[in-house]
């Protein structure tokens, strides 16, 4: 037989279970991951909670050639009152883990992550409510969040390697949970798919939740009348 292995069979595709949610950023993230892992011979099923899809959500996972996806409405970690539905999704997922049984698991969310997987466990800590906390009202958050860090505590303890997209939310991790973890930083990037591009426009565009005092809107309204541009914000 060859030395380089000529002859032998291909070898098996790797099968990625990654968790994911609809109502936020780590929407983008997870379709956007998922399609550079199918593009590398992965085998990629992704399963999400907070939300069922949308019908435009629908539509992005049917554009991915090869992304199995399993969607559910189970309420995240840090939404009201979430205990009975992370339960409920824990058994969910250990059931779609034993049907789909994958070389990896990768997830985005820190409700499922100290459960007994049958995989490697990679965990992206996307954001956490203590270091939102902490850098929203300048204190450490209250009492009613103990058992939230407790299960974030076990589910970093639980990962074989912790992903943040910066130095800084890695950072906020060390700070609230301790240091005693393997954590590397990737940053998040998205495809360019533009195909129609328009001449930019003289003004100032903001995305974010309006609502959330992390986002900072305030300022830009408050600056909004010294400048020359205008300020739009969705």
């Amino acid at each position: 037989m060859a030395a380089d292995g000529a002859g032998l069979p291909p070898r098996p595709r790797q099968r990625v279970l990654m968790t994911g949610d609809t109502v936020g950023g780590v929407w983008q993230y997870s379709l956007e991951l998922g399609r550079a892992l199918i593009a590398r011979n992965y085998e990629v099923m992704l399963l999400t909670m907070g939300a069922w899809p949308t019908a435009d959500q629908r539509d992005e996972v049917a554009a991915i050639d090869g992304l199995a996806h399993f969607p559910s409405a189970y309420k995240l970690l840090w939404m009201d009152d979430p205990w009975r539905h992370v339960e409920s999704a824990g058994r969910w997922l250990m059931d779609m883990a034993d049907a789909l049984r994958p070389n990896i698991v990768h997830l985005n969310d820190f409700g499922a992550g100290d459960l007994p997987w049958p995989a490697p466990i990679v965990a992206v800590a996307h954001s956490c409510v203590l270091s939102w906390w902490r850098a929203v009202h300048a204190r450490a958050a209250p009492r009613e969040w103990t058992r939230y860090r407790r299960r974030v505590t076990a589910a970093l303890n639980a990962a074989d390697v912790i992903v943040t997209p910066t130095h800084s939310m890695r950072n906020a991790l060390d700070h609230e949970y301790g240091n005693a973890h393997t954590t590397c930083v990737i940053p998040n990037g998205r495809t360019d798919t533009a195909t129609d591009r328009q001449p930019k426009l003289p003004c100032i565009f903001s995305a974010a939740r309006v609502g959330d005092a992390a986002k900072n809107i305030q300022a830009l309204r408050a600056v909004a009348p010294q400048l020359t541009w205008p300020v739009c914000i969705a």
